[in-house]
C-alpha cells in the first residue's frame, strides 16, 4: 500500500518539479541575458 501511495505521490510530483525546473532555468537565461 506505501509503495501506491509513494508511486502517486511521485507521480503527482513530477510535473510539479518539472514546471519548477523550467522555470528556474528561464529565470537563469533571462538574468544571463539581463547582463
Amino acid at each position: 500500500a506505501r509503495d501506491a501511495v509513494a508511486e502517486r505521490a511521485s507521480r503527482q510530483c513530477s510535473p510539479l518539479l518539472a514546471s519548477g525546473l523550467e522555470f528556474f532555468w528561464v529565470w537563469s537565461l533571462a538574468i544571463a541575458f539581463a547582463r
